[in-house]
């Protein structure tokens, strides 16, 4: 018996090898966080993509991306938190920040024609911060502190973060790909010591893909 379930497992593991595709993908992020004062910033990503078919129509994509995120902050808003008197240029501060994701999706396709499927999906993302720019030539992953008004304040953002997301792919002539979709992220990236945030991301993804 032993013998019969172990060549059986090992069988499977063959075909669900046998039915792994690779592929390379690329688009736009429209990236925003939950905060009151933040505007929506686009973005792109680029990396590589595995769909694993598990059964007849089910299967499972994992995804490894360099994605440029960040969001625009309101500075007038950003004073009134400090509620400091401090004269403000009425600019916007575009932040940019560099993750590498692994989002990992379960689907399931629905065929429409022999060349032709559409695959809704869900799942969660991974997300680990490189590096990125703050707007004035500062890393928002690095350890500094700003001073207003004779105040530091600690404007280090936490380079981990995570969340759900849903999302659908057209799968085109078996070798290509349209995806698009939406991550809620769930963790509060930002300082420990800012207690007045609430920076969750938000983020809308359109994808190409071409799988070999």
């Amino acid at each position: 018996m032993k013998k019969i379930i172990i060549s059986s497992l090992l069988a499977c593991i063959s075909l669900g090898a046998m039915a792994v595709n690779f592929g390379v993908t690329a688009g736009l992020n429209a990236t925003s966080i939950k905060y009151d004062d933040a505007k929506t910033r686009v973005g792109f990503n680029v990396g590589f993509k595995l769909n694993e078919n598990i059964g007849t129509n089910g299967f499972i994509e994992e995804s490894l991306l360099l994605s440029k995120k960040g969001y625009t902050l309101d500075n007038k808003a950003t004073a009134e938190i400090f509620n400091s008197r401090l004269t403000i240029d009425g600019n916007d501060t575009d932040v940019d920040l560099y993750y590498l994701d692994l989002p990992v999706y379960a689907g399931y396709n629905f065929a429409i024609t022999s060349n032709f499927s559409i695959a809704p999906k869900g799942g969660i993302y991974l997300s680990c911060g490189l590096f990125g720019d703050d707007g004035n030539d500062n890393n928002p992953f690095s350890e500094c502190d700003v001073e207003v008004l004779g105040k530091k304040y600690d404007y280090n953002l936490k380079r981990f973060d995570m969340g759900l997301g849903l999302g659908v792919n057209f799968n085109l002539f078996h070798h290509f790909q349209i995806s698009s979709g939406y991550n809620w992220g769930l963790y509060d990236f930002s300082s420990e010591d800012d207690s007045n945030s609430d920076f969750k991301t938000r983020h809308f993804y359109a994808n190409f893909a071409y799988f070999f």
